[in-house]
């Protein structure tokens, strides 16, 4: 899980699942359904959706890392559950 915000407004990536963990193809087996929640005040919205490869993760994964090493503007802080890649 990777959040981000503060008090009143916050953005929250979550890893569901693989889209096809049992697919014939390796680059078909890596996408990840990712569940993104934008919460302002009282107002939640929540979209699922294929949207990331287990590559693209990682380097997210790093570049939050980093980002938060030298506590970039805007960014509260950043937790990750890291899947192995399938």
């Amino acid at each position: 899980m990777l959040e981000f915000g503060n008090e009143t407004d916050c953005v929250s990536l979550t890893v569901v699942d693989y889209q096809r963990e049992n697919a014939e193809e390796a680059f078909d087996r890596n996408w990840l359904i990712v569940e993104a929640t934008r919460t302002v005040g009282d107002h939640t919205k929540v979209l699922r959706d294929p949207a990331l490869l287990t590559s693209e993760l990682r380097d997210i994964r790093h570049f939050f890392q980093g980002a938060g090493e030298t506590h970039a503007s805007g960014i509260s802080g950043a937790v990750f559950g890291v899947f192995p890649p399938g």
